[in-house]
Formats: C-alpha cells, sequence, structure tokens
C-alpha cells in the first residue's frame, strides 16, 4: 500500500471507532466492547503500524504523588448539575482539563502510561470507599494494581469485545462497580447536601465519549 492508501485506511478506522462513540453516547453503552476491539485494531494492527512512528500521542501531566491513597482516574473527571434531582457525570478528562498535555512517543503512551492505579486499600479490605489508616495496613503506592492503555483495551477486548468470558480479570471486575471511584463525591447545593454514597447524587448516562480519541 502506498503512504496515502495507508493514511486513507487509517482515516476509515478512526471513522468507524467515532461512530462507535456516537453509539456510545446515545444509551448503547456495550458497544463499549466492540469499540476496544476496533481501538486495538487501529492502534497495533497491520498498516496502521506504520504511521503511529512519526505521530506523539497525547496524556495528562498529572500531579498524583506517592502520598496519594486514593484511586487514581486519570482519563476521567467529574461534574456535577443542580438539576431535579442533582446528579454526577463521569467525562472524559479532556478537551476540558485543568493539568496541562503531554505528548508521548507510542510504546509509552500504549504501554507505560498508567491510566488507573487503585487504591492503597488491599484487596480484601471491608469498605470500598476507605483506605486503612494504619500504614502498614496499606498497600505500597509501586505495588498497587494499575492499568496502562494496553492493558485496558486488551483485557476488554479479550473478555468482554472479541467473545464473551466467564472468567473476568478481578480488577476490570471491580471498575463495573458502582462504588469503583473510590471515593466519595459530595456537592452543596442551595444549602443541602447530595452525595454518591448515599444515592443522593446520582451519576448521569456518560457522554462525550468521542471527545476522548485525543
Amino acid at each position: 500500500m502506498t503512504d496515502e492508501e495507508l493514511a486513507q485506511h487509517a482515516r476509515q478506522s478512526l471513522q468507524t471507532i467515532r461512530d462507535f462513540c456516537a453509539l456510545y453516547d446515545k444509551g448503547s453503552h456495550y458497544i463499549a466492547f466492540t469499540l476496544a476491539t476496533e481501538i486495538q485494531k487501529f492502534l497495533t494492527a497491520g498498516s496502521n503500524v506504520r504511521l503511529r512512528g512519526s505521530k506523539r500521542f497525547p496524556t495528562l501531566h498529572d500531579d498524583y504523588t506517592e502520598r496519594n491513597l486514593l484511586n487514581e482516574h486519570k482519563l476521567i473527571n467529574f461534574r456535577v448539575y443542580s438539576s431535579e434531582p442533582p446528579s454526577l457525570e463521569c467525562r472524559p478528562a479532556f478537551p476540558d482539563t485543568p493539568f496541562p498535555v503531554k505528548l508521548l512517543k507510542f510504546r509509552e503512551w500504549w504501554d507505560r502510561d498508567v491510566i488507573f492505579r487503585a487504591s492503597a486499600a488491599p484487596p480484601d479490605w471491608k469498605n470500598p470507599i476507605t483506605v486503612p489508616l494504619q500504614k502498614a495496613e496499606q498497600v505500597p503506592y509501586h505495588e498497587r494494581n494499575r492499568l496502562t492503555r494496553r492493558t485496558f483495551v486488551e483485557q476488554t477486548r479479550n473478555k468482554f469485545g472479541a467473545h464473551l468470558d466467564r472468567d473476568v480479570p478481578e480488577l476490570l471486575d471491580q471498575l463495573q462497580r458502582k462504588e469503583s471511584l473510590g471515593m466519595v463525591i459530595a456537592a452543596n447545593i442551595n444549602g443541602t447536601i447530595f452525595n454518591t454514597a448515599d444515592g443522593t447524587l446520582a451519576k448521569a448516562p456518560p457522554v462525550g465519549s468521542g471527545d476522548a480519541m485525543g
């Protein structure tokens, strides 16, 4: 294939991904599993490999430190709407992040950049939104479960997208639960406190997934 044919093939693949994102935003949330298959194919298979060598890929230059004890969700942020009832929306961190963006070579962006890190709570900890107070009971920062883009996309593809497995990786299973944020988000609206712990601040349907394609 010529360079132009490769570029046209890449554009068509990217359009397929955008179309799937639009379906997701309209409420077809299970399309995310097929989307993982398309993303992995677009980034790692065949003709597109030649194109990515000259590209740089954006990621957040976040301010997480080893002192952080909570879950780290690098690619999402949160917006609270004072509707009736109030709702919490999870949004892609691009494009309205307060943090600067840095550009990485593909392998660093795909294989090494951590997009999720679990909290300092051990796996058998009873309450999913708390962390042990004693340092001896906490999981050290560099030993916590984490996901890169590659592991997240490949596990989602292999377990849900390409075929449906009976066994699901523990970390993926945890991330599907409503308490997976690992924190309580609260909002004071006209003097009344609403929060995610008691359900008074409910999650709104996700929107804008296409904005995260960056």
